[in-house]
């Protein structure tokens, strides 16, 4: 069952966390009013000059009079704010359709910020720190990009069970395919979580967390050969190391040495541990924790072996550092020329590209965790996939 709260999150828009499902009431109010300035020119002459004057004033209209003036002074009540909505504002305008469609826009951007408001006052302030921080990951374009992908081929589609767990990802829901005490056969023998943050992002067995990290690489793989560039994967990144990286990028669209890239999908909240409020609404925190982790990591190696470093940080729920969204801005510019196309249209199909890749690979992470652990199959590697062909097919003799 979802929470009050969270359906008042999803009424949001997408780049504030919410799924856009504006309220029908807000939308009717602002629909009416604006409804009415539009079709004041050809309203009677008798109403024209009642909706002109007080509402007490009105004999051959009373009811409309009322009802305009009443959703007016709601809107105003709602918003907290003089709109000035005398009705010399609504009525002296010579292009009225024009003034319509724009006023309507006005209002509900009015009843939509207040609105906002009151979810950021009143419902973020109860929320758990790791909600909070769950919240704070999803509000941009970037972390909601896999919402708007129009399926229209496999690599941005996403079954109806996979999409179900990736939206109760966002939302901080119970998994529907996670069964109440179950235990993970991992070192830590720990509890599962029925939100499936272990069985995702926080344990390593059985290899579906790296499956992730490596699907986003493989895609990201993609997206570089798209744009012309010839790169390859696990290159070793000088001839006395054995450290290799995710991808190499001989020619660096940057320019100046090879592009090294070092892919990391990191979690938003820790599985252990404390998280205080403040870092809680940090936005994107725990990628910029990533980055500086991973610069860390290769330290002068860049400089001594002459190539550049770009740590490609994801965080859990979708949100990308901003160094390494610098990459697909790069690219889409010089590929801008070689399509046809303006380079914000391939940049937002390469995100949608990347968006939908993470959340279908937590999604399925947390679904075959979930059923071999119901199946009491977790860690047997004997046992095959069915196929489903191969079902239709068997026959009985």
């Amino acid at each position: 069952m979802v929470a009050d709260d969270t359906w008042l999150q999803m009424m949001l828009k997408l780049d504030d966390g919410g799924l856009g499902l504006n309220p029908s009431l807000e939308t009717a109010m602002a629909a009416y009013i604006a409804g009415m300035v539009a079709a004041f020119p050809f309203m009677p002459g008798t109403l024209k000059t009642e909706l002109l004057q007080e509402p007490e004033k009105c004999q051959l209209y009373p009811k409309m009079i009322q009802t305009f003036t009443e959703t007016v002074e709601a809107i105003e009540q709602y918003t907290l704010d003089q709109l000035h909505l005398a009705r010399e504002y609504f009525f002296n305008a010579d292009n009225y359709a024009d003034k319509g469609m724009k006023l309507q826009a006005n209002l509900q951007q009015k009843l939509y910020d207040q609105s906002l408001y009151q979810f950021e006052t009143e419902v973020v302030p109860r929320m758990s720190n790791a909600r909070k921080a769950i919240f704070t990951a999803t509000r941009s374009m970037v972390a909601s990009a896999w919402l708007i992908a129009i399926p229209h081929r496999q690599d941005l589609s996403m079954l109806a069970d996979e999409f179900q767990s990736a939206l109760c990802t966002r939302y901080n829901l119970d998994q529907p395919s996670i069964l109440q005490n179950m235990r993970c056969p991992c070192k830590r023998n720990t509890m599962i979580d029925m939100k499936g943050h272990h069985i995702s992002v926080g344990c390593a067995f059985t290899g579906k967390r790296t499956e992730t990290h490596d699907n986003v690489k493989v895609t990201l793989y993609q997206i570089i050969r798209s744009a012309g560039h010839n790169a390859r994967m696990e290159q070793f990144l000088s001839n006395d190391t054995a450290d290799k990286s995710d991808i190499t990028v001989p020619i660096n669209p940057f320019g100046g040495e090879r592009l090294e890239i070092d892919v990391l999908v990191t979690a938003v909240t820790p599985e252990s541990g404390s998280l205080s409020s403040n870092k809680a609404l940090q936005r994107g925190r725990a990628a910029e924790v990533g980055f500086r982790g991973k610069i860390a990591i290769y330290g002068g190696s860049p400089a001594a072996h002459n190539y550049q470093m770009l740590p490609y940080v994801v965080e859990s729920h979708g949100l990308i550092h901003p160094t390494s969204l610098k990459l697909l801005e790069v690219l889409a510019h010089r590929t801008e020329s070689v399509w046809r196309l303006r380079a914000k249209t391939i940049y937002d199909f390469w995100l949608k590209l990347l968006s939908v890749s993470l959340q279908r690979s937590v999604a399925q992470s947390i679904l075959f965790r979930a059923r071999t652990l119901t199946c009491h199959t977790e860690g047997r590697d004997n046992i095959l996939p069915i196929d489903i062909d191969e079902v239709r097919t068997y026959n009985v003799t």
